[in-house]
């Protein structure tokens, strides 16, 4: 979607909902592997499998109670090093090296590569190694340990590289198809789609902070007899320019769609009536090549839906074109 402000969306591969939503699923696949591994565990091992049974309790609860979004992004690290750790607890509880869990420390990587940035990534591999390190520092006899744990490292190190790279590259893709689908082709604005999505929006935000609203009907005057004299390329550089004025007319935050052929609309959140009656006049005195527009301007009610205050808008509009256009219309 296009925007004079873009407002950012959640998308379905967004960090956001990457780690928001598959980190409880991280954390209840190792709490299924703790259950197996507890019902075969030797007894000597309970201590550290009850260890790892904690803090996944703790690092699942942290994940839903946690404000995340306020912190900074690099605290995201957290909770999967607190996994990783859960899975070195479950290798060390089941055997060690030899254990069939030994390789449960790419789980958490991997969590971590599908929404965190390659900084995260390597920083979280670094804390992957320093928890498998740090015991072997400890053994004088680990020698033997240390070709496998870094093998392990690496070959945790490149499919996390190779995972984090694939999935930036999904989101990037993600993201431009998303704006495509929200973005009028020809002039660059806001599409249909969009302007249903964001008055809605808009409206829900008047609401809950108790801030006007304003929105606008546009239509160019006699676009179609401008359209039939001088050419369809010509009408749509006549687009492409009232759009671009019309942008740089309009304050950060305000939205402006095209709805189709020579008709567009307007959003001015925070904006009384007075103030958009003045911001739609600059629009008014910008539509060039000698072409003129006719507007209808509605201030919602704080009680109608979208639907009446568009219905508003439009009855406006009509009358303004009923009155001769290149005029402003408020409706009742």
């Amino acid at each position: 979607m296009t925007r004079v402000q873009v407002a950012a969306r959640t998308q379905p591969l967004s960090r956001e909902v990457l780690f928001r939503d598959l980190g409880p699923l991280v954390g209840a696949a190792f709490a299924a592997l703790l259950a197996v591994a507890i019902g075969t565990a030797p007894p000597e091992s309970a201590r550290l499998l009850t260890q790892a049974a904690t803090i996944t309790a703790l690092t699942i609860s942290a994940l839903q109670l946690v404000p995340w979004d306020r912190l900074p992004s690099y605290a995201q690290v957290g909770p999967p090093l607190a996994y990783a750790a859960v899975a070195f607890l479950i290798r060390e509880g089941t055997g060690g090296h030899d254990s069939m869990y030994a390789q449960l420390v790419l789980v958490p990587v991997l969590w971590l590569a599908v929404y965190g940035s390659i900084v995260e990534v390597a920083a979280g591999v670094a804390g992957v190694g320093l928890i498998l390190i740090s015991p072997l520092l400890l053994v004088p006899d680990a020698a033997p340990q240390w070709p496998r744990t870094l093998l392990l490292l690496v070959i945790t190190f490149g499919v996390g590289f190779g995972v984090q790279r694939l999935f930036e590259f999904l989101r990037m893709h993600a993201e431009q198809l998303a704006r495509l689908a929200r973005t009028d082709p020809l002039t660059g604005v806001s599409n249909r789609r969009a302007w249903e999505e964001e008055i809605e929006a808009a409206i829900s935000r008047a609401e809950d902070q108790g801030v006007p609203v304003c929105v606008a009907l546009i239509d160019l005057d006699r676009f179609k007899e401008y359209n039939d004299e001088h050419g369809h390329q010509a009408g749509d550089r006549l687009l492409k320019e009232v759009t671009a004025r019309w942008r740089g007319a309009l304050r950060d935050g305000d939205v402006l769609a095209r709805l189709g052929g020579d008709e567009f609309a307007v959003i001015l959140p925070g904006c009384p009536l007075d103030a958009a009656q003045r911001i739609l006049e600059r629009l008014r005195e910008g539509v060039p090549s000698g072409q003129t527009c006719s507007t209808g301007l509605a201030s919602w009610n704080g009680l109608e839906s979208a639907a009446e205050l568009i219905g508003r808008c439009d009855a406006a509009l009509y009358q303004a074109k009923e009155a001769g256009r290149n005029r402003i219309v408020i409706a009742a």
